[in-house]
């Protein structure tokens, strides 16, 4: 019924659309009554309604009831709530136009196992997405708990629509369930729901993400290995750790696998600084498997040589000599840094300035050789080490065997010095510079 500005009176609880009453007569075989539904809220108009109207004569005698029937989405169905908040648009005759499911959860688990959403039993939380933008919604999940008891966890609907439920702790330490459903209600009661499967899964991570792999190496660890051996020590090095809700398992109890086969085969073939990316994966005893598995990119390298410390060769405090002295220094380091193939050649040589004291220049700088020979170093390249790369060594002190102020060696370079020096009245301090270069041959060249 309306009231006599023709407006629809809405009563308690959406029920009745019509609580006042209006005194109306006929002037004619019928009366039109006009019925605005403006102020309804739109889901409102999509649950099934009844329209009628109840007729009194004047003085109460006699009251005849009138039902026009129920809207429908078509001719054997009403249109419903959930028709609407489950993706139903509206046509002007009261038809479904589509539908589309708007509240939706996030799949965490890559593999599909059912027709619903996929997630982990190592998830602490519930994602998705809530495209019914009404306001005073409450989003909520409630799984069974493993002690048998039932408790609620409500999310957060964020204004874009997603939505998150966190839990205190794993899912699968929570509940045994293997289908959780997500509960979406509205003030007045109304309630959809989705659902997602539940995944028993291992989480695999790695300390590192690359791995690069020298001449050592390949030769230990790769070249003629099986694929288990190649795999076993990829895990090694990337320190690949595997965890079952929380728990970090033993390495020695998973069964790993890789994505590509002949491994050793296709890092051996590998250019210079060339890469390829090997992705692992593992599984327990139980058939329990990771979600996929963890990317490490390995490198190749042939080697390469440099140098590394080089320390100043110190030659102390000293008096003038009353004859030439040879003065070794305090400490010697020349280190070489080489990851090149076994027994592959390297040499070093030293080219020194003259030693001044800022005033006065002289040739100080010798190398001696263990027979006893010295050579000039001022202005001149000399050899002064030669070696070769052993197993397993990456770095050597090409200096090592040189004459210092705590040893009795021979060899090594010393700062020549006689009675003729030039000290002044108070002492003065000579420094100068030596040039030290690196080859990949024997002997430099």
């Amino acid at each position: 019924m309306t009231n006599t500005s023709g407006a629809a009176v809405p009563g308690t609880g959406g029920t009745n659309l019509a609580t006042g009453t209006n005194s109306i007569s006929f002037s004619g075989n019928y009366l039109k009554i006009n019925v605005d539904f403006s102020n309804l809220n739109d889901f409102r108009l999509a649950m099934p309604m009844d329209f009628g109207f109840i007729i009194k004569t004047s003085d109460g005698s006699k009251t005849m009831s009138y039902y026009l029937g129920q809207n429908k989405a078509d001719s054997s169905s009403p249109l419903t709530i959930a028709d609407v908040w489950e993706g139903g648009s509206i046509s002007s005759s009261g038809q479904i136009l589509t539908q589309t499911k708007k509240l939706t959860v996030n799949s965490t688990y890559s593999q599909s196992i059912t027709t619903l959403a996929n997630i982990k039993s190592s998830d602490t939380s519930i994602t998705g997405y809530n495209a019914y933008t009404k306001d005073n919604l409450t989003i909520w999940a409630a799984p069974k708990g493993i002690d048998g008891t039932t408790k609620v966890y409500k999310g957060t609907i964020n204004s874009d629509g997603t939505f998150q439920i966190d839990f205190p702790q794993a899912l699968g330490l929570l509940t045994n369930t293997t289908v959780i459903s997500v509960f979406e209600t509205n003030d007045m009661g109304d309630l959809v729901a989705s659902a997602a499967s539940l995944k028993n899964v291992l989480d695999i991570t790695s300390d590192k993400s690359s791995i690069d792999v020298y001449p050592d190496d390949l030769t230990d660890n790769i070249s003629g290995k099986s694929d288990n051996d190649v795999l076993s020590w990829l895990v090694k090095q990337a320190g690949v750790s595997v965890s079952l809700l929380g728990t970090t398992l033993n390495n020695s109890d998973l069964t790993f696998s890789a994505d590509k086969s002949n491994l050793a085969d296709i890092i051996s073939n590998l250019n210079d600084g060339g890469s390829t990316t090997i992705t692992i994966s593992a599984k327990n005893s139980a058939g329990v498997a990771t979600d996929g598995g963890v990317a490490i990119t390995v490198t190749k390298h042939n080697g390469q040589i440099e140098f590394g410390t080089i320390g100043d060769l110190d030659f102390g405090l000293n008096a003038v000599p009353t004859k030439t002295t040879l003065l070794a220094p305090k400490s010697a380091i020349v280190n070489v840094n080489d990851t090149r193939t076994v027994d592959s050649k390297w040499s070093v040589t030293a080219e020194a300035s003259p030693v001044t004291n800022g005033t006065r220049s002289i040739n100080g700088l010798v190398y001696k050789y263990a027979n006893g020979n010295e050579e000039p170093m001022t202005n001149q390249a000399v050899l002064v080490a030669s070696g070769s790369r052993a197993k397993g060594v990456n770095t050597v002190n090409a200096a090592d065997d040189w004459a210092t102020t705590s040893n009795e060696k021979q060899s090594g370079i010393y700062f020549k010095a006689g009675p003729t020096i030039y000290s002044g009245d108070s002492g003065t301090t000579y420094t100068g510079t030596v040039t030290w270069r690196l080859y990949d041959t024997p002997d430099a060249n």
